[in-house]
């Protein structure tokens, strides 16, 4: 419970953050490379943005990731109501959980649903997956997906 508000601190601040410098920040549930948990999603300049998540594997142990991703053209659909760009990237996560532990390599193939009147965001990601762990958690994986649900600030 400990880590759960230490992460929603975290990622609270940063949105405080991001809202008074004009940034755009979202925040909210979602899974990645090897993590399922709180997610936020900064981003850098237009088409570039870092994206996080903090939480646990499968619901074991402790996990963290983070990824690159840029927004590439042409947007797949835009009108007054809703934006669907897609991306691509890559990222890394960390997983630990009692004697096991794990980095996590992926590609980013991602499609986004931002829609225009309220500052929410619904994205589907394939996640093709290099585990390189403790014994079972070695190995490629190209059926990996991910996903969030994310408020803007």
């Amino acid at each position: 419970m400990k880590k759960l508000f230490f992460a929603v601190l975290i990622f609270s601040t940063i949105s405080l953050w991001g809202s008074m410098t004009g940034k755009q920040f979202g925040v909210g549930l979602g899974g990645g490379t090897g993590t399922s948990g709180i997610t936020g999603k900064y981003y850098l300049s237009e088409p570039m943005a870092i994206q996080a998540q903090l939480g646990s594997q499968q619901g074991y142990g402790f996990a963290l990731g983070v990824d690159v991703v840029f927004e590439l053209p042409p947007v797949l659909y835009k009108n007054g109501d809703i934006k669907t760009p897609w991306y691509v990237g890559g990222g890394v996560a960390l997983w630990s959980y009692d004697s096991y532990s794990a980095i996590f390599f992926s590609g980013v193939v991602g499609l986004a649903f931002q829609f225009q009147k309220i500052p929410l965001e619904i994205a589907i990601e394939w996640r093709p997956l290099l585990y390189l762990g403790d014994g079972y958690l070695t190995g490629l994986y190209l059926g990996g997906g991910g996903g969030a649900i994310r408020w803007y600030f």
